[in-house]
């Protein structure tokens, strides 16, 4: 990897704007994030 630049993964989460919805997308954020480089960005 070039040096200076960081992984980014990026995704698209359709969100009904509920709680239910939220505490979903964390979920599922936070069992991903744990299997990258700490150095590694995700937007959502």
């Amino acid at each position: 990897m070039t040096p200076g630049i960081r992984p980014l993964v990026a995704g698209n989460w359709k969100m009904n704007g509920t709680s239910a919805s939220l505490n979903e997308l964390r979920s599922i954020g936070n069992g991903f994030m744990s299997g990258l480089d700490a150095e590694t960005e995700a937007v959502v």
